[in-house]
């Protein structure tokens, strides 16, 4: 039986080891081709982000999150991959990495029930620890390349790992309810720690806002650099940048403000501790997108969910810790307002500080509402 285990863990590594070198030799003739050849680079999509092979090449997922380790762990095939990424655009993203989470599914039916936690547990470890190595392509894209479109597929990369994370995170948490372990100790998973699909749904809007405003009001647009086209003239910019912040303004009004209003109905259906549970996971959304940009065109909307996650956070049945949690987020959202306005100040711009000045005083009266009881402090100055 041993010498069985020893011949299948020697032809798995034959297999991987024969895919590793033919993804590096792939890669590699993409380059030499400055990613010009749409043969070679849609062969290489397809096997490493696609999770295709042929039909004599079966591997199980944790085959391929090593693989992926072992490849990304290659200095000369990461800066390779962070050039094809930054190059070569795909038709459409809709099969990154889809293989390998259709894997998981398949492995997971076949594993007896107590077997199920771990590996989905180290599926979502495997998961994030690669979203991890691709958001540091995106960094490296965003800082090195010249036009901002040449980010588009490192951030779909990040924003489909990052949701395959997060639906293992819930599969593994139902898997735990309410189960008993070998001592018979009863084992709970928080019901503050699941998410709905309405807030799941309202999580991925505002990290798509996010990633709206960064390609609207980016300083590439505001230096000319503009995502669709090569561009002359300053009209051509103005307009480009023009119909990029109408796009933003149009997916808060037609679509966020929707997801947002699914979500808050559902505060009659669910308990206060799974709505504060989900009501943090939002706030800290909302604090990254003061982060990356806030201006008083495209505050209203967000004003609204402010105003009603600190509604949320108010209720008396709302603990302290998780009170001064949503509090915290809102000190560092004024701080961010107050740059604004020094930054405005400093343009000459009177509308803009004007209006930051309102956001402020809206902030304010929020961080006022949430303090009573514990402390109330003005962090206007």
């Amino acid at each position: 039986m041993r010498n069985v285990y020893i011949s299948e863990a020697a032809d798995s590594l034959k297999k991987i080891d024969k895919i590793k070198k033919d993804l590096r030799k792939k890669l590699n003739t993409c380059k030499l081709a400055s990613f010009k050849s749409a043969a070679d680079c849609t062969d290489f999509y397809s096997v490493f982000f696609g999770n295709s092979l042929p039909e004599n090449f079966v591997i199980t997922a944790t085959e391929w999150f090593s693989l992926y380790q072992d490849l990304l762990n290659e200095k000369t095939f990461f800066s390779n991959l962070v050039y094809y990424i930054g190059y070569w655009s795909p038709v459409n993203y809709s099969m990154l990495f889809r293989g390998l989470r259709n894997l998981v599914d398949t492995e997971l039916r076949d594993l007896k029930e107590k077997d199920r936690p771990v590996y989905l547990a180290n599926a979502v470890s495997n998961f994030r620890r690669l979203s991890l190595s691709f958001d540091t392509i995106h960094e490296l894209i965003k800082k090195d390349m010249i036009k901002p479109e040449l980010v588009t597929f490192s951030k779909n990369c990040v924003m489909v790992l990052n949701q395959y994370t997060t639906e293992l995170v819930a599969m593994l948490h139902a898997e735990d309810k309410n189960k008993e372990d070998e001592l018979g100790l009863k084992t709970y998973v928080r019901s503050e720690d699941l998410i709905s699909e309405e807030a799941q749904a309202l999580l991925d809007g505002l990290e798509e806002l996010r990633l709206l405003i960064e390609d609207a009001y980016s300083d590439e647009i505001a230096s000319g650099s503009l995502t669709e086209g090569i561009v002359s003239t300053a009209k051509d910019r103005a307009n480009a940048a023009l119909v990029k912040k109408r796009r933003v303004v149009d997916f808060m009004d037609r679509t966020l403000f929707k997801m947002y209003d699914s979500w808050r109905k559902r505060k009659e259906t669910k308990n206060h501790e799974e709505m504060m549970g989900e009501t943090l996971k939002i706030s800290s959304a909302i604090k990254k997108i003061f982060r990356t940009f806030i201006s008083y065109q495209i505050f209203g909307p967000i004003g609204a969910i402010i105003t009603a996650i600190v509604g949320f956070a108010v209720d008396k049945r709302t603990s302290k810790n998780d009170r001064i949690k949503i509090m915290n987020d809102i000190k560092d959202e004024i701080e961010i307002v107050n740059e604004k306005i020094q930054i405005a100040e400093r343009n000459g711009d009177d509308k803009a500080k004007i209006e930051m000045i309102r956001i402020r005083q809206k902030l304010n009266r929020e961080y006022a509402r949430i303090t009573q009881g514990i402390y109330h402090k003005d962090y206007r100055s």
